[in-house]
């Protein structure tokens, strides 16, 4: 999304006003970043506002991006609506350009009168791809440059050739969630995760300089919601283990009565099939016994007799 409308961008509060000179390449660094492609821009008197969504720390947010015009000055009413109206800065200077780079000392100095209490800023240089050509200004003075105004970070970049751009843009995105989280309980999970991820996705990138300082508003409660919430998922974990093993031991108790109960009946019922069973082998038994018993007895008597002729 994006307003052309100098009176609309007026009313907006935004995350990012990108300030510099005119033919610094700083539109093209925009769109760059947003769309991933290169477009060379002669507009310099349009204004818009970007609104980009993206992914960080497993979270989704809209930055909203101020691209402003090069032909306003600080003192104009426009711009200096404009400033107050930011969050964060990014400064953009040519690297082929020594003018375009004093002009930010300029701004710095006029930017003080307009708003004391200056946000984060981040320096970036444009067109790396002309350093072998035509640089002006060297890396070590734009690093200065950043370590005097307190910047979050200083990269060298070329949107031409797309590098640089994301490593460019990634400090000054992040004092933007910052900002949000300020307003918003728990956007971001901790202090620790987010210096790591800076750390983590800017480490293979020498040539920027990143200030990883937090501001005071952001404490140690943030960090306990995340732990306090795993507390309560770990308790919830071994209540339900808890209720899992009683309920599997009530039922093995269940079935072990049931099972006596059925067996107990069993032998009671004399009319059972197989009790009958039982009981007419047993009386088959006995009968043949007594009768064995009867034999013998008589042929014993027998046995003895004395027959008189």
């Amino acid at each position: 999304m994006s307003y052309q409308d100098s009176s609309q961008v007026l009313k907006d509060k935004f995350d990012i006003c990108v300030l510099g000179q005119a033919q610094t390449g700083k539109t093209s660094l925009v769109l760059h970043y947003l769309y991933d492609e290169f477009v060379e821009s002669t507009t310099s008197g349009v204004e818009e506002l970007h609104t980009k969504s993206l992914r960080f720390l497993n979270r989704y947010s809209e930055v909203s991006i101020l691209d402003s015009s090069s032909e306003l000055d600080l003192y104009n009413n426009s711009r200096r609506q404009q400033i107050l109206n930011t969050n964060n800065i990014i400064l953009v200077y040519s690297i082929n350009d020594m003018d375009s780079f004093l002009a930010l000392h300029d701004i710095m100095l006029q930017f003080k009168t307009i708003r004391p209490d200056i946000p984060p800023i981040a320096i970036i240089a444009t067109k790396s791809d002309l350093q072998h050509t035509c640089r002006q200004v060297s890396w070590q003075d734009g690093q200065e440059f950043a370590e005097q105004i307190g910047a979050v970070s200083f990269i060298e970049c070329s949107a031409k050739e797309g590098t640089n751009i994301e490593e460019a843009f990634l400090p000054i995105i992040t004092k933007a969630l910052e900002s949000q989280a300020s307003r918003v309980v728990n956007l971001i999970p901790s202090k620790t995760n987010l210096t790591s991820a800076i750390t983590e996705q800017t480490s293979h990138c020498p040539s920027l300089v990143v200030s990883t300082t937090m501001s005071d508003d952001y404490t140690a409660s943030d960090e306990s919601q995340g732990h306090i919430k795993q507390k309560k998922k770990q308790a919830k974990r071994a209540e339900t283990e808890k209720n899992r093993k009683a309920s599997l031991s009530q039922n093995k108790n269940e079935a072990t009565k049931k099972q006596n109960a059925i067996g107990k009946e069993f032998m009671e019922d004399t009319t059972h099939p197989k009790i009958k069973k039982l009981d007419s082998s047993a009386s088959e038994r006995n009968e043949r016994h007594y009768t064995r018993e009867l034999k013998d007895e008589r042929k014993k008597h027998s046995s003895g007799c004395c027959v008189i002729v």
